[in-house]
């Protein structure tokens, strides 16, 4: 279901109302983290981050970190991102469950994150930072994602009873 009516543009997005306009009023993209809780949005709101970098989605990967934790994988992931592509030059990785990677492919992302081209951004969501080198937290804008209220919560009920309805 989480999948199926995922939201597609900030307008679509519950809850979470000043994470909504930092991202709306950015200027300039830069790596940026979603933290929170198991089903806060955070995958959600990166893929519209995304959408809203102008990144065609053949240019979106996302990576779930459990299952790339590899040193060599990740450099290649990075060395892969300033290759041109037919769908366009703007390109997204997105992390998710950036705390599994592994200490050696954190590291492999220190030096990226630092010279990141303009065509190029970063997106990384995490239950917990506990498990992320400091150095690394560092370099990304974090957004503390907050689950829906009770309140919310209904409304997102009543929304999508409209939709199917």
């Amino acid at each position: 279901m989480h999948l199926k009516y995922r939201p597609q543009n900030f307008n679509e997005v519950l809850g979470n109302a000043y994470i909504k306009r930092v991202l709306q009023n950015m200027k300039e993209y830069r790596p940026i983290m979603f933290e929170g809780e198991k089903g806060a949005g955070k995958t959600s709101l990166a893929y519209i981050v995304a959408k809203e970098f102008g990144a065609p989605p053949e240019n979106v990967t996302d990576i779930n970190c459990v299952h790339f934790s590899k040193i060599e994988d990740m450099r290649g992931r990075m060395e892969s991102l300033g290759r041109s592509s037919i769908f366009g030059n703007k390109k997204v990785l997105i992390l998710d469950e950036i705390h599994m990677l592994s200490l050696a492919s954190q590291k492999v992302l220190l030096k990226p994150l630092e010279n990141l081209p303009n065509n190029v951004l970063i997106l990384a969501c995490t239950t917990t930072t506990e498990k992320v080198v400091g150095p690394l937290l560092d370099r990304f804008i974090r957004l503390r994602v907050k689950a829906l209220s009770k309140k919310e919560s209904k409304q997102l009920v009543i929304a999508l009873v409209r939709r199917k309805g």
